[in-house]
């Protein structure tokens, strides 16, 4: 086992993974160390550097597993042995260069090491008359919670590249949800969505998505896909389904509000080098007519000069079959040719390879939607009964949907948990 200094030693010589040395924890672990080392250190600072160290590690791991916060952060790291090897290029990369991954693997895995201990005794060497208050500080966890432990980091570069060549680096390795904010791709820490399984109904639609997202995840030729339909059909719930069951594959999706359109080239730089597939979902997609998103939007579908990259596919969703708002006026048209205009309407949606309809249920798949729903959840009424309430609902509610089905049936298991009558 290390000791503090030669701890802080090692961290010091890394030159890949110095992003390392700038997390909080380990910042404030260093500058502890340094505070110690001072002819005459303040206790007070000291103290305060501690507490910090194990404020900001469990305000990251719940656990409190120092190992299982720096194995994390390092196979996040973007640095150029990562880069390279998210690019494939691990077997081509300098010797030198896999020599100083090696070192500073190596010195993290010494880091992760640690013992509450040892930080303890440097603080009671240091500080020998406040020795019992030292003693009932808290501590952090020196065992791994969340990974198998793995002996000596820098001893296995070709499984650190095998999984950056899967999963890529930085933020995408731990996160597959993601939304563009401000012109940023930030990762959405908590993502919820069922599986594809879960959506009654709509199984060809399903299908052909499905079979659309293999392919693309597969490296076959796939289409960019529109969903259209009625509200509350399930078209963002399928779409969202993809990347609850297939993310372990290397599907990544980015939601993009139609405000945010003008960004897309700028994702599309950044997604382009990572060896992910990246879905970039617009929900609820309509145009006012001289909007200037249309026209970019189309360009990157299919005009631009650099094109889409191999790893990306734009799967929108809308409730216009043209995506653009249609007055009576723009349909009768002031212009001379107007059948131009409409075809200019018309020429976004053309642009997806792959146009998926989801109309309104019937009365009957409706029915059969609520009565597939409460059979998932376990609901011990008779099917006559559930038919009933659920029309009545679709009633109040002056329409009748997946959504509509789906809202029933939770106003119904909450009824019957509570002890009420189901309606």
């Amino acid at each position: 086992m290390e000791t503090m200094a030669q701890l802080a030693l090692r961290l010091e010589g890394m030159t890949l993974y110095t992003q390392i040395r700038s997390l909080p924890p380990v910042a404030a672990l260093l500058s502890l160390w340094k505070e110690t080392q001072k002819s005459q250190p303040d206790f007070s600072t000291a103290l305060e550097q501690y507490s910090r160290f194990c404020s900001q590690l469990f305000a990251q791991e719940e656990s409190g597993s120092f190992p299982d916060y720096l194995f994390d952060r390092v196979l996040q790291d973007e640095n150029i042995f990562t880069l390279s090897c998210a690019r494939g290029q691990f077997d081509s990369l300098p010797s030198l260069l896999k020599q100083a991954s090696a070192y500073d693997l190596d010195a993290c895995w010494q880091l992760s090491r640690l013992q509450p201990g040892q930080v303890k005794e440097l603080l009671a060497q240091t500080f020998p008359a406040q020795k019992e208050l030292i003693g009932a500080l808290a501590e952090f966890c020196p065992e791994h919670c969340r990974y198998q432990p793995l002996e000596r980091w820098g001893e296995h570069l070709a499984s650190f590249a095998d999984h950056h060549a899967k999963n890529g680096v930085g933020v995408y390795c731990k996160y597959y949800a993601f939304a563009l904010e401000e012109g940023k791709i930030v990762p959405v820490k908590q993502f919820h969505a069922a599986p594809l399984s879960a959506l009654k109904k709509y199984e060809a639609q399903k299908q052909k998505l499905l079979d659309n997202t293999l392919s693309f995840l597969h490296g076959q030729h796939a289409h960019h896909v529109l969903l259209y339909g009625d509200r509350g059909t399930g078209k963002s719930t399928s779409v969202r389904a993809l990347l609850h069951d297939y993310h372990q594959m290397g599907l990544r999706m980015i939601q993009i509000s139609k405000e945010d359109i003008g960004s897309l080239a700028g994702v599309l730089r950044t997604i382009r080098p990572l060896p992910l597939k990246f879905i970039l979902f617009i929900d609820d997609l309509t145009f006012e007519e001289s909007d200037a998103n249309f026209n970019t939007l189309k360009a990157v579908l299919e005009g631009s000069l650099s094109g889409m990259p191999d790893n990306a596919l734009i799967y929108a969703t809308t409730n216009r079959r043209h995506l653009i708002k249609e007055t009576f006026t723009s349909r009768e048209g002031s212009e001379i040719h107007a059948s131009d205009t409409r075809d200019e309407a018309a020429s976004l949606s053309d642009r997806f390879g792959l146009v998926l309809t989801y109309m309104k249920p019937t009365p009957q798949e409706y029915a059969d939607i609520v009565l597939a729903l409460a059979a998932d959840r376990g609901i011990q009424l008779d099917e006559e009964t559930i038919r009933q309430g659920a029309n009545r609902f679709a009633t109040r509610k002056g329409s009748r949907s997946g959504r509509v089905a789906r809202q029933y049936v939770d106003q119904l298991e909450s009824r019957l948990a509570m002890g009420l009558d189901a309606e």
